[in-house]
């Protein structure tokens, strides 16, 4: 097959930039070898999957030299021409695809002052009209207005000129938006790989910022997503940045927009993994508002983990109705690919929940014959050994704990923190299931301190199912002891 680096490069072409990128390459300024046009002409025709057997060397060969012997080199060099052209393309349409100061700054060095001056009205026309928000308009501003201030320098005029001046302006706010954005990575960081990376200047920027900058609403978002990140009471600034996005979302840039939105859910997902409820409205409510927005799509798809979370969220609100119609009106904008699984399995959580066992059984057996993600797999595992629980199959929930834990132990895909927390609650339920009278106050205290656990509060709803009734009682009056 054609070199695998350059058909990963042809796939991410769109359609549209395709016939783009054909007249890039045919262009005899950019590549004078016709061969190399004439390869992507060919590899074109297979755009976007280049099936291997129609791509491969000897059939690319075969149709750009067809009275030649094969000849693997010629073939290679002109895959990797081609490689290079793309890259150049792809470099090309980026500088092309916002404004560019370069003509202006040469036209204003050879003192072109008319076309310099007609230049810099049509930069200034274009950055109205171009979607060009957030950070990235703070620096194009700074850029155009240091060029101007130069090109005035350099008439020599004794007077004042109010460029320095803007240019002063919006290299401030760029670089403190900058830099709030660089520390909300770097707390992140911190959290996730549990080492404490320093930043020793992040006091000074948010001081700068609360005297300068809170009135801005790119800079506040940033502002406040710190502020959550790092103070005790941080509910106050959660509100402050759901304001702003609301207001505001206009002056973010698509994906400073995708960051803050992230950033407010997965403030509430942390805090309903601590059992504060209150959060799993406001985390489905900021999913709704963002889906709304546009900006939770990725070249028009919804991201299935984007969509499996939302109807989790309306899950534990008990909302079925809202889930049964999301699930209908969203389906259809979830990727062809991950279109099967997405539908039946959250179509199986919503019969979980609705206590639709059979049919929730059915999803999942049609679900299990796609190739599924760690994530996937062990829910749809553990949703089956629930429906054996509540059905009271005994010998099929057994059969399931059981391989679940061979699973879990032989997944080399999956952390030793996650694998624990599974296989710690196979073992608790496997010694809830055993029903020894000897062990069941034992049982209710290691779920209750069991770090590494999930499903908590369901183990405990079947303990007390099945505990004997003499013994509930006895834990009951001890609980009311201890207190």
């Amino acid at each position: 097959m054609i070199n695998s680096k350059l058909i990963r490069l042809l796939k991410v072409i769109d359609t549209d930039e395709l016939a783009n990128l054909q007249d890039f390459v045919a262009s005899p300024y950019f590549n004078k070898k016709k061969r190399i046009s004439d390869l992507l002409t060919i590899l074109a025709e297979f755009h976007p999957k280049f099936p291997p057997d129609s791509t491969s060397h000897e059939s690319i060969f075969s149709r750009l030299y067809p009275h030649d012997k094969y000849d693997q080199k010629k073939i290679g060099y002109l895959q990797s021409d081609l490689f290079k052209l793309v890259l150049q393309f792809l470099k090309f349409e980026k500088r092309n695809s916002i404004a560019d100061l370069a003509l202006a700054s040469e036209l204003a060095e050879r003192k072109l002052d008319k076309l310099y001056n007609s230049e810099i009205k049509s930069l200034e026309k274009e950055t109205r009209l171009l979607a060009l928000n957030g950070a990235s308009k703070y620096k194009f501003k700074y850029e155009l207005y240091d060029l101007k201030d130069r090109h005035f320098i350099n008439l020599n005029k004794r007077k004042d000129d109010e460029n320095a001046h803007l240019a002063s302006e919006n290299l401030d706010l760029y670089y403190v938006c900058r830099k709030l954005q660089y520390f909300v990575v770097l707390l992140n960081r911190n959290q996730t790989i549990g080492i404490d990376l320093k930043n020793p200047q992040l006091k000074f920027i948010m001081n700068y910022v609360e005297e300068n900058f809170l009135d801005n609403p790119l800079i506040n978002a940033y502002y406040e997503i710190i502020m959550m990140h790092t103070q005790a009471k941080p509910l106050p600034h959660f509100y402050n940045l759901r304001k702003t996005i609301k207001q505001h979302h206009g002056l973010f840039s698509s994906k400073e927009i995708y960051e803050v939105y992230e950033e407010a859910i997965n403030f509430c997902v942390k805090r309903i993994s601590f059992d504060q409820k209150f959060y799993v409205g406001e985390a489905l409510q900021l999913n709704m508002e963002f889906l709304s927005s546009g900006y939770m799509y990725k070249n028009g798809i919804l991201s299935h983990w984007y969509f499996k979370n939302i109807i989790k969220l309306g899950l534990l609100l008990e909302r079925f109705n809202f889930v049964e119609q999301f699930i209908l009106k969203y389906i259809d904008k979830v990727s062809s690919k991950n279109k099967i699984k997405a539908l039946h399995y959250n179509l199986a959580e919503l019969q979980f929940a609705r206590q639709k066992f059979d049919s929730a059984q059915e999803h999942l057996s049609i679900l299990f014959q796609e190739d599924l993600e760690l994530p996937y797999t062990l829910g749809s595992r553990m949703m089956l050994i629930k429906i054996f629980q509540q059905n009271n199959e005994e010998e099929a929930l057994l059969s399931q704990i059981a391989a679940f834990a061979i699973f879990l132990k032989r997944s080399k895909n999956i952390s030793n923190t996650k694998r624990n927390i599974y296989l710690n609650f196979c073992d608790i339920l496997n010694k809830i299931l055993r029903q020894n009278p000897k062990h069941y106050l034992k049982i209710k205290t290691e779920i209750e301190q069991t770090k590494l656990l999930t499903n908590t509060s369901w183990l405990l709803k079947v303990y007390e199912e099945l505990m004997p009734t003499e013994l509930f009682g006895q834990s009951k009056s001890k609980m009311n002891e201890n207190i």
